[in-house]
């Protein structure tokens, strides 16, 4: 956008054209984005809650600027807590709702995302041990386990229904 006071032209209003031309500011575009906004949850275990949150704040942020919707950190918070799908996730998200419950103000959205992400890092550790232990028992991989008291020694896979020897000590 070239003029007699920016001869070499002025970016800021190039910019402002372009995002004009490119970007709708239409009742159905907000629309649209509020539905996604409303749709977007947490499907899998699989899925990280980091890249949900930053889907979420992605589509918050597009309604901020772009309609001046502003939404604060309760309803982000409403949305996080009531659209986490995979039931390893259902004690945190109980004792999230608990406390949002009985004091709004008491939970921040920092909070709410730290607690999910830790159930997150506790769900892969439990995962993967207990992929580990599957692994193990299939190779064959044996324990034995020992109880100092009774003085027998217990040997079979890790999973003590499957015990087939006591030996004496």
């Amino acid at each position: 956008s070239k003029s007699e006071s920016f001869p070499d032209g002025n970016a800021a209003i190039t910019w402002e054209n372009l995002h004009n031309i490119y970007k709708p500011k239409s009742s159905a575009k907000q629309n649209d984005l509020e539905q996604r906004f409303n749709k977007c949850a947490l499907q899998t275990m699989d899925q990280e809650p980091d890249t949900w949150f930053a889907e979420l704040e992605a589509i918050k942020l597009e309604l901020d600027m772009d309609f001046q919707v502003k939404w604060d950190d309760i309803k982000i918070i409403k949305h996080i807590l009531y659209n986490i799908i995979p039931k390893e996730y259902d004690i945190a998200v109980h004792a999230l709702k608990r406390d949002f419950n009985s004091d709004q103000n008491k939970l921040t959205l920092k909070q709410v995302k730290d607690e999910i992400r830790q159930a997150y890092a506790n769900l892969k550790v439990f995962t993967q041990s207990q992929k580990n232990s599957k692994d193990h028992e299939k190779k064959g991989h044996e324990t034995v386990l020992l109880d100092k008291q009774n003085k027998r020694k217990y040997q079979g896979n890790t999973n003590f229904k499957k015990v087939r020897k006591v030996i004496k000590v």
